[in-house]
């Protein structure tokens, strides 16, 4: 779910994933995922980036790998973004609310 007054747009050339950044994930499994269907749950999702390594690699706050009990998570790859979550831009030409 897209978070409120946000809207996705196309990843722009040169993203570099930021904690904190809302993303879309790819539709189809890459060839870098679980080969047994265990991040599939996230093809196609808005998931929100938690940790990231380097300027490639991120885990997703959705990921409760820890909360499992298991210390690890699901890590993703700049490649795997399709779309980012920006603010959206209010309408300067509308007219001013006077209430």
């Amino acid at each position: 779910m897209i978070p409120s007054r946000m809207r996705l747009v196309k990843k722009p050339d040169g993203y570099v994933p930021k904690e904190g950044d809302w993303v879309k994930l790819v539709n189809k499994r890459p060839s870098g995922w679980n080969s047994m269907g265990e991040m599939d749950r996230y093809l196609d999702r808005v998931v929100h980036i938690k940790h990231v390594v380097g300027n490639n690699q991120f885990c997703i706050v959705e990921d409760k790998g820890y909360e499992r009990g298991r210390r690890e998570y699901w890590y993703f790859r700049d490649p795997d973004i399709t779309h980012i979550c920006t603010p959206e831009l209010f309408d300067k030409t509308a007219p001013a609310d006077e209430s």
